[in-house]
């Protein structure tokens, strides 16, 4: 088994970020993934290779046991990784404006992945860069369905980092992923979904943007031993923010806006206190 987790009983177990050898930097076969999640207890996989949907169709072929969600990871114009789920054709868009109205377009969902990765999360890239502005980021903001609350290749700070960042935008539904690139990290971070009504992509995509969860992660002690983190979502909020496909209106542009500001400002707050007590 791929996972020491231990599953409760829930409606549906999922991965939802993955990869197999379609992506440069991972030797993981379409064939030892489907198996290794299968083995894992998993319900449902979503594939988000980087830049590339070519091993969405293999993995439905050779999954018995499991659902696949077709997805992608794209590398934007400004190097920030965007995921979609729920696709029906590969992405080739690279701005990152244009990547989130062409997932929504499909009806797919926009994840955000690893926000304060190096060079690659939005929230690094925003305030550690500066490669996008206030009036950017509310617009990308606004057009984010899911946002990955921990991956299992995060390190300790970016899975602070991104706790803070939650903290000060809890209106958007919060999801988990290993991002394994091997066996041995598959399932390492899952998401337990209730109420899910079906086990059909559209029955997981709903209950993706409303059911309460428990998102499951492993993690390594001070001692370097593996202990199993939890984090229970009741209830999700009825989203605050619109799709950046929808018209924005002056009152409701204002409202997004004063979110991500309120944001920006508990995060410089949070580091001016870090750096007064160093």
């Amino acid at each position: 088994m791929a996972s020491d987790l231990q599953y409760s009983n829930v409606d549906m177990r999922i991965d939802l970020h993955t990869h197999t050898d379609h992506t440069f930097d991972c030797r993981m076969s379409v064939e030892t993934l489907v198996k290794c999640a299968e083995e894992a207890g998993l319900d449902a996989i979503a594939i988000t290779d980087l830049d590339t949907m070519s091993a969405c169709s293999l993995a439905g072929a050779v999954a018995d046991k499991i659902s696949i969600i077709p997805g992608m990871e794209i590398s934007t114009t400004r190097g920030t990784h965007i995921i979609g789920l729920f696709l029906n054709d590969e992405i080739v868009s690279r701005s990152i404006f244009d990547v989130i109205d062409e997932i929504h377009d499909q009806s797919g969902l926009v994840m955000l992945p690893h926000p304060y990765r190096e060079r690659i999360g939005l929230l690094h890239n925003r305030f550690n860069d500066n490669l996008y502005n206030g009036e950017d980021m509310t617009r990308i903001i606004s057009g984010i369905d899911l946002i990955e609350a921990f991956a299992y290749s995060s390190t300790p700070d970016e899975a602070v980092e991104t706790d803070n960042f939650l903290q000060s935008i809890p209106d958007i539904p919060q999801v988990t992923g290993s991002d394994a690139h091997c066996e041995s990290d598959l399932g390492k971070a899952i998401m337990e979904l209730d109420d899910c009504d079906s086990e059909s992509l559209a029955g997981i995509r709903k209950a993706l943007m409303k059911a309460s969860r428990t998102l499951r992660y492993e993690v390594y002690t001070a001692a370097n031993e593996t202990e199993v983190k939890t984090l229970v979502i009741e209830k999700q909020k009825r989203k605050l923010l619109w799709k950046i496909k929808k018209p924005l209106i002056q009152p409701v542009w204002h409202s997004i806006k004063s979110v991500y500001d309120r944001s920006a400002k508990f995060l410089k707050s949070h580091r001016e206190k870090d750096s007064v007590r160093d």
